[in-house]
């Protein structure tokens, strides 16, 4: 049994509550139920270690495969899972479920797993019509799965459920093929809902409130403020929106409260930066992290930096696996729920191919505020509508040593029609 350097009180205690998850809450005596667990920890204990700090997953677009490392510092990187001729995009982790979920570009599906790569399914499958998933964003206040397609729409499931239940938002892009929506962020903390999305070549982020009949709002427009974003992410202690322009090669962020044709635009990330890919912030240690490219030298880095742009550390990854999703995974929330699976032994592997560079921060940090002189206008509907979708769907069920995928359900195809 390991323990992690930590004391035998503690080993003890994780032992007890890893009884109870084995045996339930009967009436035996804790120190017999910790007998008991200690002697069948041999085959899973060990493996909670993995959930024991922190850690960021990222997906590698061009390899197929899921990675992640220590978010303290990024070592021990790993290779997760890896699927041929896949192409993960947006990531998001459920760390209360020990589960993540990942647009699969060109499967025509949203995929899940447990956090050690097992159990790797169909979540949703795409309508066809949509060609493809590419944003996911986890929405723990709701207990929902947003994503973005290729074709502007933004859709949501819970997560509680099968995948099955689909809601769509209707914005003015749906169904329009030439913005792609790149991002998405949720911000739950109002009512209604607000859905944030980056359309990359509309050279705009566009907001909308969920359930209502109020038209989306282009938000982020101004050339000067935006060019080709991507991937976003909100700041939930200072309610700021962060996204990565790939025009400009920055990461950029505004207040959410704000309004008018002139916005508080703030460069937090720009000298020296590649063509960044995805971003994600740490809310609790107030940090970021992000992805970029080298186009001329072919370089693709994970860094982690403060909100005022300097870099902690960074993590180099040879070849060119273009990590497009970024998650994080919080060990509190793992731990609660006990993240453990046997074939945890075999599904992780260590990686070989990257190096770990700490860096000292070259960025700057610039800030520029406005005033507000305009409202900006809108000009569609916003209305959701409820479809069912096609496939299988499998439930998990686990135990202290094993965990079962069996197919449970099989859906039919439905959807209603809904105007914008």
């Amino acid at each position: 049994v390991q323990t992690g350097g930590r004391s035998a009180g503690w080993a003890l205690g994780r032992a007890r509550n890893l009884a109870v998850a084995m045996f339930g809450a009967r009436p035996i005596r804790a120190a017999a139920a910790a007998r008991v667990a200690l002697s069948a920890a041999a085959c899973c204990f060990a493996l909670t270690e993995a959930y024991l700090s922190d850690k960021i997953y990222w997906t590698s677009f061009n390899d197929g495969a899921i990675m992640r490392a220590n978010l303290a510092d990024g070592s021990e990187v790993e290779k997760v899972t890896s699927t041929p001729d896949s192409h993960p995009w947006g990531l998001a982790i459920d760390s209360a479920r020990c589960m993540m979920y990942w647009a699969d570009y060109g499967a025509g599906a949203i995929k899940r797993a447990h956090l050690d790569g097992s159990g790797v399914m169909d979540f949703v499958k795409i309508d066809s019509l949509d060609i493809d998933a590419v944003s996911v964003w986890r929405s723990a206040a709701e207990d929902m799965l947003y994503w973005t397609t290729r074709n502007s729409r933004v859709l949501r499931t819970p997560l509680s459920g099968d995948g099955s239940t689909i809601q769509e938002l209707m914005t003015w892009e749906s169904g329009y093929f030439g913005a792609d929506r790149f991002g998405l962020a949720v911000d739950a903390s109002v009512t209604p809902t607000r859905v944030y999305v980056a359309d990359h070549y509309d050279y705009s982020i566009s907001r909308a409130d969920w359930g209502t009949d109020k038209e989306d709002e282009r938000w982020v427009v101004d050339p000067d403020d935006i060019y080709e974003p991507r991937a976003l992410d909100i700041d939930t202690v200072d309610r700021k929106l962060y996204w990565v322009d790939e025009g400009f090669r920055q990461i950029r962020r505004v207040s959410m409260d704000a309004a008018g044709a002139s916005l508080p635009v703030e460069t937090v990330v720009s000298t020296g930066m590649k063509v960044p890919l995805t971003v994600t912030l740490d809310n609790h240690a107030r940090r970021l992290y992000y992805s970029e490219m080298g186009t001329m030298d072919g370089s693709h880095r994970i860094v982690q930096a403060d909100l005022g742009g300097s870099v902690g550390w960074a993590i180099s990854l040879s070849g060119s696996p273009k990590p497009t999703g970024l998650a994080l995974m919080n060990s509190t929330e793992t731990n609660a729920a006990v993240c453990f699976t046997t074939t945890s032994t075999t599904s992780v592997t260590k990686s070989t191919t990257s190096s770990i560079t700490v860096t000292a921060s070259t960025s700057t940090t610039s800030s520029s505020t406005k005033t507000s002189t305009a409202t900006p206008t809108s000009t569609t509907q916003v209305s959701t509508k409820t479809l069912t979708s096609t496939s299988s769907i499998a439930t998990s069920t686990s135990t202290a040593t094993t965990k079962t995928e069996t197919s449970t359900s099989t859906r039919s195809t439905t959807m209603s029609t809904s105007t914008a």
